[in-house]
């Protein structure tokens, strides 16, 4: 399925199927302290941020990963980004970020409640992954909102070289 151009709305939000359009927003947001528990380090400009994004875009066209910018409904800010990867697999991955200025809203909710009815409708899987580091709270709530269990503890040094204790959730279909 070509996930290119997928649009999900809800209450308060439009997720989007991201485009090389929102790269500067992008790169003005992902930063410390957003990025202190994400895996990936900030691009270093946006000639590689747009290069990352363009390169997303091929894999969403194959239908391997759904990439998508998250705006406010009410004036189309944007906020942050969610992702569906490995979209072929028995157990895709999900995680995503919000600007800060966006935290503590209830959007997270929100996003990934969305975007777990999107995959059971689209999606044949058998659950979904949610990796994140067990200091990171908010994120281990989100996946226990949709049911997720833990069935893995590890300790890893992410691409930002941060050290984190991490949890792996199963979210079931």
């Amino acid at each position: 399925m070509d996930c290119s151009n997928i649009r999900i709305a809800t209450d308060r939000l439009i997720l989007l199927s991201a485009d090389v359009g929102y790269a500067p927003a992008v790169l003005s947001e992902y930063k410390y302290p957003v990025t202190l528990y994400m895996n990936h380090p900030p691009a270093d400009g946006i000639v590689t941020l747009e290069a990352r994004m363009i390169e997303r875009k091929k894999h969403m066209e194959q239908g391997l990963m759904l990439y998508l910018i998250v705006l406010l409904r009410k004036n189309l800010e944007f906020i942050g980004s969610f992702a569906l990867e490995d979209l072929k697999e028995a157990n895709p991955e999900m995680g995503g970020w919000l600007k800060k200025g966006a935290q503590g809203q209830g959007y997270g909710k929100e996003i990934v409640t969305a975007l777990k009815a999107w995959s059971d409708d689209h999606l044949n899987y058998q659950y979904i992954i949610w990796h994140c580091a067990q200091a990171n709270v908010a994120s281990c709530k989100l996946a226990e909102l949709l049911n997720g269990r833990t069935v893995r503890a590890y300790r890893k040094t992410n691409q930002t070289g941060y050290t984190w204790d991490y949890l792996e959730y199963h979210i079931p279909k």
